[in-house]
């Protein structure tokens, strides 16, 4: 039992669905614990979710190879991409190879961090059991008697008291205590502990328990499925939880996100902080090959955080690049639905239509369309743009690829001025030559040079080590 009147398992599955990093001090530490909370894990692992443990020096044979084998970098980097959550989940909840390959490649990954510890100078060994918990805002301290083993989870009776952030000043105070402590062990810094590398643990192992069998440690895949079974079989309110849990996790799988955990760069983050503060409107000034597909993208999945709705369009110069942007857009960012509209994509004129009266009727719509210029500024897209969504362009964003572009005669008279949101992406936004035109498409995006929306040239970039330092070696002919 536990003083909030649910069991252990219930307690880690809530705490690990909706946190973001998880410190856990231990005391005896089992993979099985991993997998019999692999619902959970999933969920903190696809919400970019980080995990620091110490150890003690009692560990299963596998559950050292495991270790050391992510420690070491001895895993296919290709066994994940960075949003293969759902593949995730299948392998945290099958205890097999499948499992161990998984949690290897976590800990390669840096998303689980081990160490291992005892006592300076002494025969005991490490036995804490608490932990905290935390969603980037607020903290849950937790302590108790549990171990973090597949048995104390799925059989024992347990106790956990726990301390929550938002609850008084004095428990803050308590959790930012404990967090210090933690990190001072974790950190190396403790002078009251002896550091141990996971390879030195079996022989640790041997010397301290002989050939014992730690039931705890050392369970047996049957055994665990069989175990794991029974109890959702005989737990109607575990049983309701995972279904619940089931639902949200296939939900945040269709949610737009981030395609890396890491999440977006500072100067990708400071770049949607400034177009916010221009009123949503800018040119972002960017070298080639920093990134200004995501940079733009990032801007739309913010909003979508906040408001939990995308509409938007993005302009481009060629089918090659609508074809590139999708890419990144629905496999990368996973906004999908999704709309290409050029003279070698058909079908987008029902989509419009679509869009259209799904805005008029207030039904929940969420939308892309990628359009190259050309097909933007012909009489078909024109008409049928302003006839379904020509009412509703405050609702929208625009992105302008190569947005010098849009300074163009041709384009210049079709501005979308409706549109409230926009960002103009462009390498070189000037226009040569061409000073109205130029004149014109900074006024609409709200931005002039030198003083672009944001700025991140090639010489920032090569000193942030986003681009690699390069010889530039020019060739003129004659004409």
């Amino acid at each position: 039992e536990s003083e909030i009147d649910q069991e252990p398992i219930t307690f880690f599955l809530d705490a690990l669905s909706n946190s973001k990093s998880f410190d856990l001090l231990l005391g005896y530490f089992s993979s099985s614990a991993i997998h019999v909370l692999a619902l959970g894990f999933a969920h903190f692992i696809s919400k970019g979710g980080t995990m620091r443990i110490v150890i003690n020096d009692v560990l299963s044979t596998k559950d050292k190879e495991t270790i050391l084998s992510g420690q070491q970098g001895k895993v296919s980097t290709s066994l994940f991409n960075d949003n293969d959550f759902r593949k995730i989940k299948s392998y945290l909840g099958d205890y097999g190879k499948h499992f161990f390959e998984c949690l290897a490649w976590l800990i390669a990954n840096n998303r689980i961090q081990i160490v291992a510890i005892r006592p300076k100078g002494k025969n005991g060994i490490s036995h804490y059991k608490s932990g905290i918990f935390s969603d980037g805002v607020n903290k849950v301290h937790f302590s108790g008697s549990c171990n973090f083993t597949a048995n104390a989870l799925l059989h024992n009776l347990e106790e956990i008291s726990l301390r929550r952030s938002w609850d008084s000043p004095s428990d803050l105070n308590y959790i930012q205590v404990k967090e210090k402590y933690f990190e001072d062990i974790f950190s190396g810094h403790s002078k009251k502990i002896d550091y141990i590398d996971i390879k030195d643990i079996k022989g640790i192992i041997y010397d301290n328990f002989g050939d014992r069998n730690l039931d705890d440690l050392i369970i047996q895949e049957k055994e665990l499925l069989t175990k794991k079974k029974l109890l959702i079989t005989t737990n109607n309110i575990l049983k309701q939880k995972l279904e619940k849990l089931e639902a949200s996790f296939e939900k945040l799988q269709s949610e737009p996100k981030f395609p890396f955990p890491s999440g977006p760069r500072p100067y990708q983050i400071e770049a949607y902080e400034n177009w916010v503060k221009n009123n949503y409107q800018g040119l972002f000034a960017m070298a080639t090959g920093t990134g200004k597909t995501i940079t733009s993208l990032n801007c739309i999945l913010e909003e979508y955080k906040k408001n939990k709705e995308y509409k938007f369009i993005v302009l481009v110069p060629t089918i090659a690049l609508a074809n590139q942007w999708k890419n990144e857009a629905y496999d990368k960012f996973n906004f999908s639905e999704i709309t290409l509209c050029s003279s070698k994509h058909t079908g987008w004129e029902d989509a419009l239509s679509q869009y259209g009266s799904d805005l008029a009727y207030g039904e929940e719509c969420n939308f892309c369309i990628i359009i190259t210029y050309a097909s933007f500024r012909g009489k078909k897209f024109q008409e049928l743009f302003n006839k379904y969504l020509g009412k509703h362009q405050n609702k929208l964003t625009l992105i302008a690829d190569e947005a010098h572009t849009f300074g163009s005669s041709q384009l210049l008279n079709l501005l979308p001025i409706g549109i409230g949101k926009r960002i103009g992406l462009s390498a070189t936004p000037e226009r040569v030559y061409d000073r109205e035109g130029e004149a014109k498409l900074c006024q609409f995006f709200n931005s002039s040079p030198p003083n672009y929306t944001f700025v991140y040239n090639m010489q920032k970039a090569i000193e942030d080590g986003i681009l690699c330092r390069y010889h530039y070696f020019p060739k003129f002919v004659d004409l």
